[in-house]
């Protein structure tokens, strides 16, 4: 059983990595999904819409509970280990939904010159959706360049 979950763990990883490059510095930038998916809190959490560049592990614990103040999100994020002095993560949260079928997604990371671009996309809304209050959200982790870069959000 644990060669399955250990198996299942390595082909998730390797599949949702994607790669860019950071030109200036030839340093070549992968990055992972850490979580995708949507809190179920109403808003309680006390994160509003926003987009977090997070490089240090205080950061990052500081968002995690946030996210677990009202119920456990990030139970499964230590499947995916975080180096800060080598890494930085960027999480994305949606507004807070006033029923379910919205998504949010990190979709594409450039390099043009001076900074990173992270293109968000946002999703949903119409058809038969839940009647429950969501706030969709997408966490990867990077590398980091030579020079970090100004991160924007397009």
């Amino acid at each position: 059983m644990k060669r399955l979950i250990f198996a299942y763990l390595i082909l998730v990883i390797t599949t949702s990595c994607k790669k860019i490059v950071c030109e200036e510095y030839k340093n070549e930038i992968t990055y992972n999904n850490v979580d995708q998916g949507a809190l179920y809190g109403n808003g309680d959490e006390g994160i509003g819409e926003e987009n977090f560049v997070i490089t240090t592990e205080s950061e990052w614990n500081d968002l995690k509970e946030k996210m677990n103040s009202v119920n456990d999100v990030s139970s499964g994020f230590e499947n995916t280990p975080i180096d800060f002095d080598q890494q930085l993560v960027i999480a994305c949260f949606d507004e807070v939904r006033s029923n379910g079928g919205f998504a949010l997604e990190i979709s594409n990371i450039e390099f043009n010159g001076n900074e990173i671009e992270a293109r968000i996309i946002k999703s949903g809304g119409g058809g038969m959706t839940t009647s429950v209050i969501t706030q969709p959200y997408h966490i990867i982790v990077m590398d980091k360049c030579d020079k970090n870069p100004e991160v924007k959000f397009k």
